[in-house]
């Protein structure tokens, strides 16, 4: 008996030591968890609980976990371009997150140390926090981010305006109206057209002919098959076939899902790209083989804490090319090979191009509201700001692309298109031209602009363009017309340079007014930005600028102290053969200046002289 309790009480002391030796390591592990936040329980807890599904299923079915998993991996590959804007989202308000995280922190350290009067004060203090970040967390972002950018701009000031040529007639919005209405069938739609230059150097309206929105099928079926390239210097836009230029793209702006030209694009990026860089505008131009490709202009965001939208180059898509291995490119690997910003100087077809995304343009326009210091643009100050002007219906709001050339003006600019702002004074109702700013079109890293406030030029903006039109020809129905896109128009005339807003007058087409056309031989008036006076061109002079300024020396000249000499008009048209021949034969011609509307076709397409 005695033997048999001693090896029952060895079997119970080992026991309790065992037992103990449990509870220690519980009341440790317990003492730990204590220590963590439930945070990182709920994270571990799911990681290791997803973890441990995969490695389930691996080891029960391991090829159909296998086949289900490399399905799931290939999707998020193949559809990577509809969800890079969560990741460009996140790139834009990086220090958002940070700020916010390190003050979660704070609040949770505060939160553990405190009793309940400190506990009351942390949530206050989140509430505070997160009303703060809802209302002031992307605009301070903004302005910070507007601020630096101005200052790592690099920045030309002007002592005169350049001078514009190879003038717009018709506003974009007008020429995408003509084509909807005019151009196309039921089951058509066109791309906006854009201002390009040709292989041949006119200017041109393109626009990619497509499927229509209303026929989704089509879109998921059919390309885009015409270009159509209008010139935009003449007054009656040709539309025909002999305008139209048969192309093959299997991605495009009006196409769905993997066909879209967007998405095309992002699945080329690489990471790098992919994190930082997305798509804007696409236009249609010919390359240096003359044929049509597909130039998208691209995003750069910049800076890790405060990203700033520049121009990141474009990424060029030529037409369809026949295999199936390019389907399944086009698919997984995206379409169109990437132009570096740096290296489009180095294209001909594309130096002095519009390539500008218009979102990356006006960011940098409204950069020069820190033109008089970082507190001008600050809320309740406002001390020397400005802004860009809205035209509620114009539907074409700044930019305006326009051609101009800086001889004699600067000689770090060259002729070409530049993406165009009169900056007005920043309060509404204010319509002084403070600044004009000219950015280049093929996204050249330097910014030329002209301070009007400081010369104290006395010129006005564009916004009050509209009413003194209006004013001129009271007797117009307004409420069926408008006038939209008051554009610059600068010439050497009576001895100084003038500065005038070259306007359209459009029609409404649509009750709600959100459509319009010019017509095929619009209205278009030129009002002196000093002089005020507003000057309505006759039709039978909008296929020459030269005639342009005829009218107006005619007109204006008088208050500037210049006599215009007898009007040659209908001597210019009835000798019109004649001057096609000699091209500068007109006496107002400058010897060396910009290019201007006087084609051949134009001057033969002008109405004979009654």
């Amino acid at each position: 008996m005695s033997s048999f309790d001693d090896i029952k009480k060895q079997v119970d002391d080992l026991d309790e030591r065992l037992h103990g030796s449990h509870s220690g390591k519980a009341q440790e592990a317990g003492g730990q968890a204590k220590e963590r936040s439930g945070a990182y329980w709920f994270f571990r807890h799911s990681m290791s609980r997803m973890g441990g599904s995969i490695r389930r299923g691996f080891s029960k079915r391991p090829m159909l976990s296998t086949i289900l998993y490399g399905m799931v991996l290939i999707l998020l590959f193949s559809f990577r371009a509809s969800y890079q804007f969560v990741f460009i989202f996140i790139r834009k308000y990086f220090i958002i997150a940070v700020i916010v995280l390190l003050l979660l922190m704070l609040c949770y350290w505060i939160w553990q140390r405190s009793r309940a009067v400190g506990k009351i004060m942390v949530v206050l203090l989140l509430g505070v926090l997160a009303v703060g970040m809802a209302f002031y967390g992307a605009p301070m972002i903004n302005y910070l981010a507007l601020y630096n950018h101005y200052q790592q701009l690099e920045k030309v000031e002007l002592s005169q305006l350049p001078l514009t040529g190879n003038e717009r007639i018709h506003p974009l919005n007008s020429v995408a109206t003509l084509v909807a209405q005019e151009a196309l069938n039921e089951t058509e739609s066109a791309s906006s057209p854009d201002f390009i230059r040709r292989a041949d150097g006119r200017y041109d309206f393109s626009m990619a002919i497509g499927p229509s929105p209303q026929y989704p099928l089509q879109r998921l079926f059919r390309n885009l098959d015409q270009v159509i390239s209008v010139s935009a210097v003449t007054p009656a836009p040709d539309f025909s076939g002999t305008n139209r230029h048969n192309v093959n793209f299997d991605v495009g702006e009006q196409l769905w899902f993997g066909r879209k030209v967007e998405q095309a694009v992002i699945r080329r990026f690489g990471l790098w790209q992919y994190l930082s860089y997305e798509p804007d505008q696409v236009r249609f131009m010919e390359n240096s083989q003359g044929e049509w490709v597909q130039v998208v202009s691209l995003i750069r965001w910049k800076g890790l804490f405060f990203p700033r939208p520049v121009f990141g180059g474009v990424m060029v898509v030529e037409q369809r090319e026949a295999g199936f291995n390019k389907v399944l490119e086009r698919n997984f690997l995206g379409k169109g090979y990437w132009v570096k910003a740096e290296q489009v100087d180095a294209l001909h077809w594309l130096r002095g191009q519009n390539l500008l995304p218009d979102r990356a343009s006006r960011f940098t326009a409204e950069s020069f509201r820190f033109l008089r210091g970082f507190l001008a643009p600050f809320p309740g100050y406002h001390e020397g700001d400005i802004r860009i002007p809205d035209f509620p219906g114009d539907q074409n709001d700044m930019p305006y692309v326009t051609w101009f050339d800086f001889e004699g003006v600067s000689q770090r600019a060259r002729t070409g298109l530049y993406d165009y702002y009169g900056l007005e004074p920043y309060l509404e109702g204010k319509s002084g031209l403070n600044l004009s700013l000219f950015l280049p079109g093929d996204g050249e890293f330097t910014a030329f602009y002209i301070d009007h406030a400081l010369l104290e030029s006395g010129l006005f903006g564009a916004s009050a363009v509209p009413v003194k039109i209006r004013e001129s020809r009271k007797e117009y129905d307004w409420s069926a017309s408008s006038a939209a896109e008051s554009r610059p128009f600068i010439r050497d005339m009576a001895g100084e340079r003038r500065f005038f807003w070259l306007t359209t007058v459009v029609t409404k087409a649509d009750a709600e007014g959100k459509t319009f056309v010019g017509g095929s031989m619009p209205d278009l008036t030129l009002t002196d930005a000093l002089g005020r006076q507003v000057i309505w061109l006759e039709r039978l002079r909008l296929a020459d600028t030269r005639l342009w300024e005829e009218q107006i020396l005619k007109e204006a000249g008088p208050g500037w102290g210049y006599v215009a000499p007898s009007d040659s008009l209908l001597q210019l048209i009835n000798t019109g053969s004649e001057i096609n021949q000699v091209g500068d034969a007109h006496p107002l011609a400058p010897e060396s200046g910009p290019d201007s509307n006087q084609s051949p076709d134009s001057l033969r397409a002008a109405p004979a002289a009654p």
